[in-house]
């Protein structure tokens, strides 16, 4: 995963998780990106941290004892946090949720703290695309135009 720079300080990622195998994980897959990893331990700890912040990524661990609670936070997730997102990290034995909690909510759904690619792309993505939202209409599909110049142009009148 390339490197975005610095992150903004009002974008953080929030991972709520028992123990800290995921952060560990997930802090060495998102090496480079300049993003803070912050741990929780609990849903009241996880929206703390969301108040604190405008952006959010949560990464919320599904074990075989909170599998209803987790479809619950991401109701309430996208119900009081619409521009908030979740990554679900959750084991093999439960990858049968995968389909429920992506219509449920999730951007994603990971077994495997050996393979975060997928989730380092998509943090990228997410926070890429928070600050293409802090541009102008018109920047915004001036810099998705195919040829350079036209945009460079226009940014000269």
């Amino acid at each position: 995963v390339k490197s975005r720079g610095l992150a903004m300080a009002d974008e953080r990622l929030i991972v709520c998780e028992r123990s800290n195998c995921w952060a560990v994980a997930l802090r060495w897959a998102l090496t480079g990106l300049g993003l803070r990893v912050f741990e929780t331990r609990t849903w009241a700890d996880c929206l703390q941290e969301i108040d604190a912040t405008k952006l959010t990524l949560l990464a919320l661990e599904m074990r075989k004892d909170n599998v209803a609670e987790v479809y619950r936070w991401l109701i309430a997730l996208r119900q009081s946090f619409p521009n908030a997102g979740a990554v679900v990290l959750t084991d093999r034995e439960l990858s049968e949720h995968e389909w429920t909690l992506r219509e449920f909510g999730a951007l994603h759904v990971t077994i495997s703290q050996r393979n975060l690619t997928p989730v380092a792309k998509l943090v990228q993505r997410f926070f890429s695309r928070a600050t293409d939202s802090r541009q102008t209409p018109y920047e915004l599909c001036g810099s998705h135009l195919p040829w350079p110049e036209a945009n460079e142009q226009r940014e000269a009148e």
